[in-house]
């Protein structure tokens, strides 16, 4: 016969309680391989500095829509 569990019973049958502690650890240990691997295959940031008090002009034109952006031409800073 097989089991049965109702949920509003203290405690799962042996067989199901085995099934569902296996399939949570799996389902662990594959999470952490992912996660392992997706930070392994991340590029890394490119170096990069924040001039604070330092002022720039840019040139060029801003563009409303897809999103908010000002489009220039060549390298587009100039210092002031």
């Amino acid at each position: 016969m097989k089991e049965f569990y109702v949920g509003y019973q203290p405690n799962a049958p042996a067989d199901i309680a085995r099934r569902i502690k296996t399939l949570i650890a799996v389902v662990l240990v594959l999470g952490a391989v992912v996660a392992i691997t997706f930070a392994r295959v991340q590029k890394t940031f490119v170096p990069s500095t924040f001039e604070y008090g330092k002022e720039r002009t840019f040139e060029g034109v801003i563009e409303i829509r897809p999103f908010p952006a000002l489009v220039t031409t060549g390298s587009g800073a100039t210092d002031s």
